[in-house]
């Protein structure tokens, strides 16, 4: 299937020398597209759009010259642009389509919101990455013990946003507490009364006074009050 092509300059006079053949601009588009995007970590499926076939640009005598215009696309839809710099210029721009391939983290079963994950509930497929929304996970691990706070169907990535807030603290759990107090930090010593994620609000009671206050997670183990 043909596929749209932009020219620009180009020098379309009849020689006795033969055409640049489409299917070779083609040919080295793809080729410079798997060189620019390589990455090691990553699987790269690269499809150059067919170009006109009665496009007659003269052969070029020097190599094409070929880039990605700065603030392209680079995943999904792509666009090169090829430059002849020799002695009958010409340039056009070839529309191709890159596919990232990545392992990412889907739901391997049904799972219930609040449910811890286990390692049955997960499993990793190859995916094409620029079709996946909302951000995914490539290593299982990084999923265990978290858990969901809404339903996602099996097969489908678990995204960021599906997670319920990673527990900081739990309940029982002895943490310090941290507050200010005529500009100095002052330090002392509770019990959590509750689990608690970084950014909520938990009850801890003072270990030295016995009362309970209520402060804000701000990182494992630490509970700040503020005054």
């Amino acid at each position: 299937m043909a596929g749209t092509m932009v020219l620009a300059g180009l020098s379309l006079a009849a020689g006795a020398d033969p055409p640049h053949a489409p299917q070779d601009i083609r040919r080295d588009v793809e080729a410079f597209l798997v060189r620019e995007l390589a990455d090691p970590s990553l699987t790269r499926r690269v499809a150059v759009n067919d170009l006109d076939p009665r496009l007659r640009l003269p052969r070029c005598e020097s190599p094409l010259e070929m880039s990605i215009p700065p603030g392209s696309a680079r995943v999904g839809s792509v666009t090169v642009s090829v430059r002849c710099p020799g002695p009958r210029p010409w340039s056009l721009y070839v529309p191709a389509r890159v596919s990232t391939l990545g392992p990412v983290v889907v739901l391997a079963r049904p799972a219930a919101p609040g449910a811890a994950l286990q390692p049955t509930d997960l499993r990793v497929e190859e995916r094409d990455l620029g079709n996946v929304t909302g951000g995914y996970f490539a290593d299982p691990a990084a999923l265990l013990g978290r858990t969901l706070k809404r339903s996602i169907a099996p097969g489908q990535p678990v995204t960021p946003s599906a997670l319920a807030s990673a527990i900081r603290i739990r309940r029982g759990e002895r943490v310090v507490l941290l507050t200010r107090a005529l500009g100095l930090d002052v330090r002392m010593q509770g019990e959590a009364l509750r689990d608690g994620a970084v950014g909520e609000a938990i009850g801890v009671r003072n270990l030295s006074s016995q009362r309970v206050v209520e402060g804000r997670v701000t990182a494992e183990g630490a509970v700040e009050i503020a005054m």
